[in-house]
């Protein structure tokens, strides 16, 4: 679902939350804070209350273009998700307006390309896993350096193979080139490490997990490893599950 970011409510001081813009991704209207030579401070905003049905995982969708002035302090944009109608919220993406600028400059930011923009995906799987409604927030953490825009926000679920359901996980690709990413469903409960040898049974990767930690992917490189036969071995305190992978070279 796309969300139409000026029907959303805003908190904190008005000189440091949001207002609508005139330049926009491929649209005609954004959403903005004026950082630039502004008032120090934090201003949040927050959806309407989003609701789904029945989904296996759910993602979050947004274009973000910030300004950088590389003689000051840079701001922050956080964005936070509450299923609880906001008593509780949970950070799930933080960037400084270094990390998010495509470029520098000591004038106030105005983005008026497509590539001043950076498309931001954040899967929420683990934390809305049966959950079916939840509010999004924005948070501008102000210093004076320069404008932040954010659009095209979307909220989407999204329905796992029926595999992946069944095996609680999943490789991809086979064959792989360079790096293996490992899927987890629901999540990655209880997974002690992972474990990947060559055909001979040698040891080419091994990480030790922790099992408190709930994640929906993980990222192997195989790059660095010869073409042939590997098995990867995800150990979890009740169970051990292999399966093989083919690596060609690139």
């Amino acid at each position: 679902t796309s969300q139409a970011l000026q029907l959303w409510s805003v908190n904190g001081d008005s000189t440091n939350g949001w207002e609508k813009a005139a330049s926009g991704f491929r649209s005609g209207e954004s959403i903005t804070a004026k950082n630039f030579r502004n008032v120090k401070g934090t201003g949040s905003i927050i959806s309407p209350r989003l609701n789904w049905l029945s989904a296996d995982s759910v993602w979050l969708e947004f274009q973000v273009a910030a300004g950088y002035n590389p003689g000051l302090l840079a701001d922050t944009l956080e964005v936070s998700v509450s299923f609880d109608c906001g008593i509780n919220w949970k950070a799930v993406y933080r960037q400084s307006s270094r990390e998010m600028a495509m470029n520098e400059t000591s004038k106030s930011f105005l983005p008026t390309v497509e590539t001043d923009w950076k498309l931001v995906r954040i899967d929420l799987s683990d934390l809305s896993y049966k959950q079916n409604e939840m509010l999004i927030r924005f948070t501008n953490k102000n210093l004076g350096n320069n404008n932040i825009y954010v659009d095209q926000v979307k909220v989407y679920p999204l329905d796992v193979s029926s595999t992946l359901k069944e095996k609680g996980f999943r490789l991809l690709p086979n064959p792989v080139k360079e790096k293996l990413y490992i899927q987890f469903y629901p999540n990655s409960g209880g997974l002690e490490s992972i474990h990947v040898s060559d055909i001979a049974g040698r040891t080419q990767y091994f990480s030790k997990m922790d099992g408190s930690l709930y994640i929906n992917n993980y990222a192997v490189d195989f790059s660095k490893l010869a073409a042939g036969i590997y098995v990867v071995t995800l150990t979890y305190t009740d169970k051990i599950v292999s399966e093989k992978i083919i690596k060609h070279n690139p």
